[in-house]
């Protein structure tokens, strides 16, 4: 049996791609992820920026897919560091996949110093590697 939360989430998802459209329902996601970071309902902040991410994607726009799952990485940096780096990932594996290398240079520059933080070097050495790419 689904959650409260997560029928309350595919609920608003439902709703906004129907009611908005997928652009539209992305910047709301957005801004209920905001909302969610201001109450530190920190993986309410994960989940809607994933799926404003989702929903750009539907509009086969790269970037702000990309800009939607950075946003939620760099709210998460202190909180919940392992998650904002999966999202860092995320988001340049979206840009690389859409034959933008050239800018997702600062995401990885962003995991890179979340790793020094966590005082994982040798990760850390690897996302410098790529960025020498």
């Amino acid at each position: 049996m689904p959650t409260p939360y997560a029928t309350i989430s595919l609920f608003m998802h439902l709703f906004l791609t129907s009611f908005y459209g997928p652009w539209d329902a992305a910047k709301h996601m957005e801004s209920a992820a905001a909302l969610a970071k201001d109450l530190h309902r920190w993986n309410e902040v994960s989940d809607h920026y994933r799926k404003a991410s989702e929903l750009y994607m539907e509009c086969r726009r790269s970037q702000p897919a990309s800009d939607a799952l950075a946003k939620g990485a760099s709210a998460l940096e202190y909180t919940e560091p392992d998650e904002a780096i999966d999202m860092y990932d995320d988001a340049c594996g979206i840009l690389e996949e859409d034959g933008k290398e050239q800018m997702d240079f600062d995401l990885y520059i962003s995991s890179t110093s979340i790793y020094i933080k966590l005082e994982n070097y040798l990760r850390s050495s690897t996302y410098v590697k790529q960025t020498e790419n």
